[in-house]
This record gives C-alpha cells, structure tokens and sequence, in this order.
C-alpha cells in the first residue's frame, strides 16, 4: 500500500471512528438521563410516592441500565472485530424487510411513544444532524388532525409524559425563552412554515407562520 493510500484509510479510520464515538455517546446519555432522573426523584420523594410510582421509576432505571449494557457490548464486539478475535458470518437478506420507511416508523414512533394518531401526513424534508461528523439525516413530517387513538406503549427504560399545549402559547413561551428546544426541532418549525406558504393550507395559514 503506497503512503497516499495509507494516509487516506488512517482519515477514513479516524472519521469512522469519531462518528461511532457520536453515536456511542448519544446512545448511552440517553439512559444515563433516564436513571439519573428516576434515582433523582426516588430520592427526594421516595416518603411520599405510592408503592405503584416507585415500581415504575425502579422499572425505568432497571431497563435503561440494559440498555446501556448492550451498548458497551456492542463496543466490545466491535474492539475484538478490529483485533480479529470475533468470528463474523456473512448470509444472504432480503433489504426491504431490513430497511425500514421513514414515514412508517415515524407514525409507529408517535403512536408508541404519545399515543397519538393521525390520517394526514406530510414530509417537510430532511436536514443534516452533524455534517461535521455524521452523514445521516434528521426527517420531518407533519401529521394534521392528530388525535389520541390509544395509550403509550413505551419500551423498557423510556418516560414520556405527553402534554397538549396551544400553538400560541407553544410560540410565547419560545419567543419569550421560557421554553428551549433543539436546533433540528427549529429546522422542523421552517420547513413547516415553507410547507404552509406553498400548499396554503388554511388550517396551517391560521398559525400566522
């Protein structure tokens, strides 16, 4: 292998490596949220909760500390794959019962995780996470007339506590920073706006965008 070709695999290495590191690094926060949030309560209200609210932020803690010890097995069955000790064994799949559509899992995400459905769906486009360091990107979709179908479904770990909350007010307490939300979510509130100014939808035309 010449030096330039060398060079160039050590960048690829390094990129691969930081991205996985990215990943890595959100997918475990996310639980160690989760714990610290529950530990946190029990311990400032654990007295005054009902046996039934302990069992459950003992359940949320006890499933996001699964969670994250299969993200550390993960990077170790990545460690002994770049050291040759894991056997790796190739088959033959079908890709489209692999790769699932966006769209599908985004109604399957907002039903589990809010109970909320909706006939009505829309694709506001996609914007880039992290052009830096990560090459995946981040979809909208707008679902209208959305209404409650049926409860949460959450997976072991997870607490969500959904709130209906009026757009104006939703838009004051933005304007005036008592709320914060991320920059994707901002990108998502633009590509809304650019979908009501071109489909003119009156119903998205009442928001005032």
């Amino acid at each position: 292998m010449s030096r330039s070709n060398e060079q160039e695999q050590m960048t690829v290495t390094a990129r691969q490596t930081e991205e996985l590191m990215s990943v890595l690094g959100h997918e475990l926060r996310s639980p160690l949220t989760a714990i610290r949030g529950a530990a946190t309560l029990l311990l400032q209200a654990h007295r005054d909760l009902p046996p039934e609210k302990v069992r459950e932020l003992l359940s949320v803690i006890d499933g996001a500390a699964a969670r994250m010890a299969d993200r550390v097995e993960d990077v170790l069955v990545t460690g002994r794959l770049d050291g040759g000790r894991q056997q790796v064994f190739v088959e033959e799949v079908d890709v489209g019962e692999v790769v699932e559509d966006v769209l599908e899992a985004m109604q399957r995400e907002l039903l589990e995780e809010t109970g909320y459905g909706s006939e009505e769906w829309h694709s506001l486009g996609s914007s880039t996470a992290n052009t830096a360091r990560q090459n995946n990107r981040v979809h909208a979709f707008l679902a209208l007339d959305a209404h409650k179908v049926s409860d949460q479904k959450l997976d072991p770990g997870e607490m969500i506590r959904t709130h209906v909350v009026p757009w104006q007010k939703f838009v004051d307490d933005l304007a005036d920073g008592r709320l914060e939300i991320p920059g994707l979510h901002l990108a998502a509130l633009w590509q809304l706006r650019t979908f009501a100014k071109q489909t003119r939808d009156p119903r998205l035309l009442a928001l005032a965008l």
